[in-house]
């Protein structure tokens, strides 16, 4: 029997190999004759590239770019020669984990992230996704943009890199000619701006307080207006543009990019549609089954593309409403409860793989 695992992390306590690989291990030793197959996935945020490069045949190429304050760092991507596509992380340069001592989306940028765009670019490679999750940035993909050779310019006509403290000073834009196929992933569906905008939802949580939200929001509504003038494009309320601080705009809106579902996204990059086909089982899962892991997330992904195959779920805590209709193994069955460390939800989880019936 060929089963294939890949479930979503369970947050706060393992990651998505971890808990994959822990319900391998507990297969192949109560069931030895099976062939078990551990996918790792990602949202798009910090571990996407380690994700894919787990989950196919690839290699890590590493660049010198621009972190969060322009200060210069490393920082790898993955690429895949078979057909020429790469996969960038834009956590990995202007992500939160980066700034959680010095957090200001009024002063960080992307410019780092399109700095590896153009790295694969000028490699030669012409399919570029990129993951937008975990930004510590509000800049609207204006420093993304800019490192592309997109131009903006002051009333003084003066060329600057905008970061969400002057995203109002941009009077004037000039595009550029972008020649690759350019895709990002993102799981958030909300606009540019406004109410459920890229502040007003997400700035709070990278340090800033009400008045900070408010003047980014207008930056970000002032942006838009300057981008309908010069370039006639009119993306602010596409879902997933307020993705990683207006990221998710700015791709739209300077490189004709396409927003793509997180988990669709990835289930494409690492071939999931031919390595289930022979697979007589899939077992998927999260940390908490209920009404949102079918609105996008991984297990309503796997599900919607494993259509023919018996698919299991082992979970954390679960909705008993929804688990009627599925079959599924929850780490809190027959008398576990709720773990208070790493071990306790490594062991949960083994407990729960170990009642799995084949």
């Amino acid at each position: 029997m060929k089963i294939i695992v890949i479930t979503d992390s369970f947050k706060g306590t393992l990651s998505s190999l971890e808990a994959g690989t822990i319900i391998m291990n507990t297969i192949k030793q109560n069931h030895p004759e099976h062939d078990v197959l551990v996918i790792p996935v990602a949202d798009g945020g910090e571990g996407t590239v380690e994700a894919v490069l787990q989950g196919r045949k690839g290699e890590k190429i590493v660049t010198e770019v621009s972190g969060p304050y322009f200060e210069r760092m490393k920082a790898e991507y993955a690429y895949f020669p078979d057909d020429n596509s790469a996969v960038v992380e834009m956590a990995c340069c202007a992500g939160l984990p980066l700034v959680l001592d010095r957090m200001n989306p009024r002063l960080t940028t992307t410019y780092g992230v399109g700095e590896m765009v153009r790295d694969a670019i000028n490699r030669g490679i012409d399919k570029i996704c990129v993951g937008l999750g975990g930004s510590c940035t509000t800049d609207g993909g204006c420093g993304f943009a800019s490192a592309l050779g997109i131009r903006f310019y002051d009333d003084q006509g003066n060329s600057f890199v905008p970061v969400g403290e002057t995203l109002k000073n941009i009077c004037h834009i000039v595009p550029a000619e972008i020649k690759a196929d350019i895709s990002a992933m993102c799981d958030v569906t909300n606009p540019l701006y406004g109410p459920f905008g890229a502040s007003y939802v997400f700035a709070r949580q990278k340090g800033r307080n009400d008045e900070d939200i408010r003047f980014l929001d207008e930056g970000l509504r002032h942006l838009s207006q300057v981008v309908r003038n010069d370039l006639d494009i009119d993306a602010d309320r596409i879902p997933g543009a307020g993705a990683a601080g207006g990221l998710g705009y700015g791709m739209i809106a300077f490189t004709n990019a396409r927003l793509d579902r997180g988990i669709n996204r990835i289930l494409d990059i690492v071939q999931y549609d031919d390595i289930i086909k022979d697979a007589d089982v899939i077992i998927t899962g999260e940390g908490r089954l209920d009404w949102q892991s079918f609105q996008g997330k991984v297990i309503d992904g796997v599900m919607k593309r494993s259509p023919d195959k018996r698919v299991i779920m082992v979970v954390g805590s679960r909705d008993e409403e929804i688990r009627k209709d599925y079959e599924v193994y929850s780490t809190l069955d027959n008398g576990r409860h709720f773990p208070n460390s790493h071990e306790e939800a490594v062991e949960n989880l083994r407990a729960a793989a170990s009642e799995i019936i084949f």
